[in-house]
């Protein structure tokens, strides 16, 4: 980009612990800037040799998807059980005030 120097990258970003120690001496302060890239994830999967790695990954990843699922489905339930509640109390509300009405009409 336009004001932007060169860029440099880590040579084994595995081994990089986001120490900051790279950029902690004043020349280096205000030319270089630390940052992780948003959507990847480093990772290991250590196996005993019963299941590959990359199974465990998918496997594991599915056991993630199906409780992702089932926190979506109880937070729509609450939601749809709120709303329902909401709604009767409201209701029971209006109805106290027609009888209120009704009984200031009476007397």
């Amino acid at each position: 980009g336009e004001g932007r120097g060169k860029t440099a990258r880590v040579a084994r970003p595995r081994d990089c612990t986001m120490c900051r120690e790279c950029i902690r001496q004043e020349e280096h302060e205000d030319r270089l800037k630390l940052e992780r890239v948003a959507d990847h994830f480093i990772f290991s999967v250590e196996s005993v040799g019963v299941m590959p790695a990359k199974r465990i990954v998918k496997e594991a990843i599915q056991v993630l998807k199906n409780k992702c699922t089932e926190v979506l489905r109880e937070i729509q339930l609450h939601e749809e059980s709120t709303t329902a509640n909401d709604e009767e109390d409201y209701a029971a509300g209006n109805e106290d005030e027609e009888e209120d009405t009704e009984m200031r009409n009476d007397s």
